[in-house]
């Protein structure tokens, strides 16, 4: 009964936030309280697996905020020695 509450909490949330413009709400706090109650089901659902679902969620989480901000170091690297310049250049040159 748990998996169907939040699968429907789910797609609601994703409506409203897919609808942000119509609705003039924030994606970001729709999205925090989508979160919220899902986690409040979780741990009303009796599960004594809390603590394995917040250390998947967690590990998922860094392994997101490590890529980005590899990515981000990336293309800061390239920007500052001039990559996009260059090619943006050869680009116009060439039309």
């Amino acid at each position: 009964m748990i998996k169907i509450l939040s699968i429907i909490i789910f797609l609601v949330g994703y409506i409203v936030i897919s609808q942000e413009h119509l609705l003039k709400v924030s994606k970001t706090s729709i999205s925090l309280i989508i979160d919220v109650v899902l986690w409040f089901l979780v741990i009303a659902s009796g599960n004594n697996n809390i603590g394995l679902a917040l250390s998947e969620a967690g590990s998922e989480i860094f392994g997101l905020v490590i890529f980005l901000l590899s990515a981000m170091t990336l293309v800061e690297i390239l920007t500052h020695y001039g990559l996009f310049d260059y090619i943006y250049n050869c680009l116009i040159i060439s039309i």
